[in-house]
């Protein structure tokens, strides 16, 4: 119970007092204004080639309606080497590359989370990762951008989304459905059609799917499974 008063105090502290910087490139795919000059983004992916090995955060697949997945896999952000400037860009240049580059057909994109397997000491001794990372999301996603979002909270994941709560609007708060356990996530995803069906059940979800590296750890790779 301390150790989770601590946490929730050290980010909710860490949301109000630490800046960072945010994509402000990103204007809500209905209002289709594209940004001046078009960032160089695989160079940028080279220059943060550790972050993208973690394969953390990456697009996978499309949905039954065409709509872009984004994972986010907090058992893979290897805590003990974060670089939090690194981090956040690696983060902004994930979210931004698919989004600019989203058919003009296609105004929503599903997010899975997956916030079950951490230790509260590790947010504790990163405080800022956890709000930076909402403060980058809300401002690259509006949530009229956001289709509908799944997390998988566990027990010590169900903190985290109390602080989403606290910081991100109710209209995106709203899209979000929280499961305790991936057993249970996935049929859920199956059912909303984030998932086409059973054989697609990723490994890491209790089905034998596999989410290939050389897709999920590189740009290139994220692209080409959205095609």
């Amino acid at each position: 119970m301390l150790i989770s008063l601590a946490f929730i105090s050290t980010i909710i502290m860490s949301s109000k007092t630490e800046g960072t910087q945010l994509p402000l490139n990103y204007v809500s795919s209905s209002s289709k204004v594209k940004m001046t000059p078009p960032r160089d983004f695989l160079h940028e992916e080279e220059l943060l080639s550790n972050e993208f090995d973690t394969g953390s955060l990456y697009w996978y697949t499309k949905d039954q309606d065409g709509s872009p997945t984004l994972w986010y896999r907090v058992d893979r952000m290897e805590w003990t080497s974060i670089v939090f400037k690194k981090r956040m860009q690696y983060t902004d240049v994930v979210l931004q590359s698919v989004l600019q580059k989203m058919p003009t057909e296609y105004t929503n994109m599903n997010f899975v989370l997956l916030l079950d397997d951490f230790s509260p000491m590790q947010m504790i001794k990163n405080p800022r990762i956890g709000p930076a990372f909402l403060k980058s999301f809300i401002k690259s996603c509006p949530s009229d951008c956001l289709k509908r979002a799944v997390m998988v909270t566990g027990t010590t994941g169900h903190i985290f989304y109390n602080i989403i709560k606290s910081i991100a609007p109710k209209s995106l708060v709203s899209k979000i459905t929280v499961v305790k356990s991936r057993e249970v996530a996935a049929p859920l995803l199956v059912k909303m059609g984030i998932i086409g069906d059973k054989d697609e059940i990723p490994t890491f979800l209790g089905g034998d799917f596999v989410h290939d590296d050389k897709l999920t750890k590189s740009l290139s790779g994220m692209l080409s499974s959205l095609n």
